[in-house]
Parts: C-alpha cells; sequence; structure tokens
C-alpha cells in the first residue's frame, strides 16, 4: 500500500500475482482478489493488479466493469498492469 502523491487521504493497494508467461491471469483470481481489496478494511482510493504474464485487453475490460462497483472516490480506480519485465529467470 502506499499513498498517491504522499496524500493519506488517497490510500493506494498493490497486488502483485506472478504468472508464468505461458499461462494468462484469469478473470476469477482478479475478481477474488479485488474481493479481498474491497473487503480489506481499508479506505482504498485506487487499487493495482500487476502481474508477469502477457497484456490482454479484456483485463481493460473487466476493469471497467468492476469499478462501476467499486466504492471509491477515484473514477477509473481499478488498473490492471502487465509487467512482465518482472518474470523472475526461473518461469
Amino acid at each position: 500500500m502506499g499513498y498517491r502523491d504522499g496524500d493519506p487521504n488517497r490510500l493506494v493497494g498493490i497486488q502483485c500475482k506472478c504468472i508464468d508467461l505461458d499461462n494468462e491471469l484469469d478473470e476469477t483470481t482478479v475478481r477474488e482478489e479485488v474481493g479481498k481489496a474491497a473487503n480489506s478494511g481499508f479506505p482504498l482510493t485506487e487499487y493495482f493488479i500487476t502481474h508477469t504474464g502477457k497484456n490482454d485487453g479484456k483485463f481493460d475490460r473487466l476493469a471497467i466493469e468492476l469499478t462501476a462497483d467499486w466504492t471509491c472516490q477515484s473514477p477509473g480506480a481499478l488498473s490492471f498492469r502487465p509487467q512482465p519485465e518482472l518474470t523472475p529467470s526461473w518461469l
């Protein structure tokens, strides 16, 4: 967790998922992680899921859908960021 621009009223949650490049982050996992964040008791204004897998546009659409249900203060509060450069060499 951290604060957007150092503002203590803008708590940001981040979850990183280590996904093998030959596999995909799946919607079920995303929904579970978002549910955990939403029920964490922390007043998150943004929530990011980063992952080591391939970029997939379906997660942009899912972020829009889930953001509509998200009870955060910031628009576009959910974001998915593929980070293949974070992939460990052992994968």
